[in-house]
């Protein structure tokens, strides 16, 4: 809906991408590295 705010999270597990959108973190155990990644490239605009 036009409006409404949603935190997104998409993870992507070998062969499998997963989208979740407002996900609740029901516990951390220790922090962990992780990687940074564009959706999209920078020298191909559509």
């Amino acid at each position: 809906m036009i409006g409404v705010k949603k935190n997104i999270i998409a993870v992507s597990m070998g062969p499998v991408d997963v989208v979740m959108f407002n996900p609740v973190i029901m516990r951390k155990a220790k922090p962990y590295e992780t990687e940074f990644f564009w959706l999209y490239c920078r020298n191909n605009p559509a």
